[in-house]
């Protein structure tokens, strides 16, 4: 998926350059090597993340010259014998410091080390990256938590639904997140933290519905799965949450739902509701039916038309509505 050709400066480094090439690049990278005797003749601007300088002997008057590489993103590693002559401050410089004398076999223990941990930072970029394209994807609301609350991760649909920067959400908890007042804060009724101690208590994944108060949007249907995150040792440390807001379609559920059972002309509930409701209420319960039937009413829609009849069926249940509320 990746491949990373590293570029290697040896500077007043001798003959450790046949030592270096006789050493195979690791998997998805390649490397080439170019000597220089002293750091003048590299040049800044050829310098970025996938550059080593393997700098021999350098001394404190030599240190500050190596910032500019530095600061490009190189990779610098020191030879030297001389460490007790840098301060601390000089030594951050270096991030590798391989200690003279060095013999072949240390050479290549010391390189060898190196490249795997350059492949180790870039499978870690890699895998990163995998996974930071896999939850932006998703549209649904995506959030690790640890055991306090805090969010330490979250995806592009949870800030957007949040309505906040990443850097305004990750490191904070879910008061400040939603915009609660203290006094909603104090009274943890929106915090969904139950939740999340259940998930943890029985180290599975589980399924929730929750409401959440948003400061601007109100009260937030969220449909949600938790899951614990464990560390090595096996204790929950936190949760992974994914949810999908389904506010807009509740609402629009319990419309075409209203939809179903009310008639438009009347407003009142229409035979699929009556069949419905008899049949969830039958059985043990009581219940008492009132039928009543219009006298005449052909008559109505024949001599006046049927705008006439549909004031007479409206009428109707103005009178049905005040008689049984």
């Amino acid at each position: 998926m990746y491949h990373c050709n590293l570029k290697i400066y040896l500077i007043n480094c001798g003959a450790m350059d046949e030592t270096i090439e006789k050493l195979r690049p690791l998997d998805k990278f390649s490397h080439e090597i170019i000597t220089y005797d002293t750091l003048n003749e590299l040049n800044a601007d050829t310098v970025d993340s996938n550059t080593v300088i393997i700098i021999k002997d350098n001394n404190q008057s030599k240190v500050k010259e190596l910032k500019p590489y530095k600061q490009a993103g190189a990779i610098i590693v020191a030879v030297t014998d001389r460490l007790d002559e840098f301060m601390e401050s000089e030594l951050l410089m270096f991030d590798y410091i391989w200690r003279l004398p060095l013999t072949p076999n240390i050479m290549r223990y010391y390189f060898r080390k190196l490249q795997q941990e350059l492949k180790n930072a870039k499978d870690f970029w890699l895998t990163r990256n995998y996974f930071d394209t896999l939850i932006n994807a998703l549209p649904d609301l995506v959030w690790f938590k640890r055991k306090d609350g805090i969010h330490l991760k979250v995806n592009d649909a949870f800030c957007e639904a949040v309505n906040k920067e990443r850097s305004d959400v990750e490191g904070y908890a879910h008061g400040h997140i939603w915009g609660l007042t203290d006094e909603q804060i104090a009274s943890g009724a929106y915090d969904c933290s139950e939740s999340e101690d259940e998930v943890m208590a029985v180290g599975r994944t589980l399924i929730f519905h929750e409401e959440v108060l948003h400061s601007k949007r109100g009260t937030i249907q969220l449909d949600v799965y938790k899951t614990p995150i464990f560390d090595e040792h096996g204790s929950a440390i936190g949760t992974v949450g994914c949810a999908k807001d389904v506010t807009d379609e509740l609402k629009n559920k319990d419309i075409i739902l209203k939809m179903a059972r009310i008639d438009t002309l009347t407003n009142l509930t229409n035979r699929r509701y009556f069949y419905e409701y008899v049949e969830e209420n039958r059985g043990e319960n009581l219940m008492t039916l009132c039928y009543i039937d219009l006298d005449h009413f052909k008559a109505v829609n024949d001599n006046f038309g049927h705008p006439f009849g549909d004031a007479a069926l409206m009428g109707t249940a103005e009178v049905l509505k005040m008689a049984f509320p």
